[in-house]
């Protein structure tokens, strides 16, 4: 059964905003990033006429994990064994240095 709001499971704290996900409904599943020095949010985005649906999403606190990489392996993992939902296209937005009157921040 799938949740709108958050579902904790295996302490893997997942945030819904769809009420049921139908894998017929999507062409394509994309996972998402956000990659901040505060926070990562990794996001799965299903593919509607053309257009992204964000399904459901995974905060991280960025000072907690050392890699991205098993952060992204748990979220596949999930959308495959609790949805078979298959990804195979991404995109990652990370935040940058920030220049002050080119001093490094």
């Amino acid at each position: 059964m799938l949740y709108w709001g958050v579902l904790l499971q295996n302490e893997l704290e997942i945030t819904y905003l769809k009420e049921s996900i139908n894998n017929n409904d999507y062409s394509l599943f994309v996972l998402g990033a956000d990659i901040g020095g505060t926070n990562t949010t990794l996001g799965v985005f299903g593919v509607k006429s053309k257009k992204l649906e964000l399904l459901f999403y995974k905060r991280y606190n960025s000072k907690e994990i050392s890699s991205i990489i098993p952060s992204i392996k748990e979220l596949l993992e999930y959308s495959k064994t609790n949805h078979a939902i298959e990804i195979k296209e991404g995109c990652f937005g990370s935040a940058g240095v920030s220049l002050k009157k080119g001093v490094v921040n």
